[in-house]
């Protein structure tokens, strides 16, 4: 799935948990390098690690046709983590 298909508001929602997205919201601002890619979007996030985490999200479709995602960040949760929500919320 590329990028031009596009995600929303929703599946963000549907990918990560309530949780996940209030924590994601403190790092809105702290997000540099972001690149949208016709079927990845990178960036770097600043967290509490002295240099920031690299995140990597690349797109899909699931087999009912809608968008699903395969976020990667360098942070030691590694995946769905906080800083991947916050890249999805920032590019949407």
């Amino acid at each position: 799935m590329s990028l031009e298909q596009s995600y929303t508001l929703a599946d963000v929602k549907r990918w990560y948990s309530l949780q996940e997205l209030q924590k994601a919201k403190a790092y809105l601002n702290s997000i540099s390098h972001l690149e949208l890619q016709s079927d990845k979007i990178t960036a770097l996030v600043k967290g509490t690690s002295p240099r920031p985490y690299r995140v990597e999200i690349f797109f899909d479709a699931d087999k009912a046709g809608n968008p699903s995602v395969e976020p990667m960040c360098s942070c030691p949760v590694q995946f769905h983590c906080k800083h991947t929500a916050a890249v999805l919320l920032s590019a949407l």
